[in-house]
């Protein structure tokens, strides 16, 4: 007698017409699971996408507003070395050696009045790139560290705070986001040997 005849005179093989029905049941769960995890998942990337964009965006926005004080210590550079040096108490036209301390009043108006207006106050980001749309820049601060003289020149060195911020809505959320970038610069004029 064969087995299959054995297991029928048994009813072991009674109940497995509906097995099948169990099996392709359990295996449409597991599928769905993976399938819900995969998109959440994508959802939850495409969000932390758009964030890491935003952030980097503010990033260079930051610097931006970075190489633009950059640019204005280029273009004035007696104005910058005479309200760095006034904003450590340092007349801008006395020659010492080596480390300088401070000896007059200090000043921070002169170096404030130099930092006032490198912002995106005055005009737009969006005017001239349209998908900088809620982005802005400033610089938050700017100090005078310190002063030495150096090979004939007369050096302050100065701590530019810029910080670059975004306001809009980000995957239909009103967001804000700030990133802040520090940079210290020499400021120098030549000076004649006493």
């Amino acid at each position: 007698m064969s087995i299959l005849r054995q297991l029928k005179k048994t009813g072991l093989t009674k109940n497995r017409n509906g097995m099948a029905l169990v099996i392709v049941f359990c295996i449409v769960i597991v599928l769905s699971i993976l399938l819900i995890a995969f998109v959440t998942n994508r959802v939850e990337m495409k969000q932390q996408t758009k964030k890491s964009f935003v952030s980097l965006k503010g990033q260079w926005i930051a610097q931006g507003a970075i190489q633009h004080a950059l640019l204005k210590f280029r273009i004035l550079p007696t104005e910058s070395y005479d309200a760095s040096a006034l904003s450590r108490g340092i007349c801008p036209f006395f020659v010492a050696s080596g480390a300088i301390a401070s000896t007059g009043t200090v000043e921070e108006a002169p170096l404030e009045a130099f930092r006032s207006d490198i912002d995106t106050a005055e005009f737009s980001l969006e005017d001239q790139f349209s998908d900088l749309s809620g982005y802005s820049y400033t610089v938050s601060e700017m100090k005078a560290l310190n002063s030495f003289t150096q090979d004939n020149l007369r050096k302050h060195v100065v701590k530019i705070i810029a910080q670059g911020t975004f306001e809009g809505f980000l995957a239909g959320k009103e967001t804000s986001f700030t990133d802040e970038l520090t940079k210290t610069v020499d400021v120098s004029r030549s000076i004649a040997a006493p």
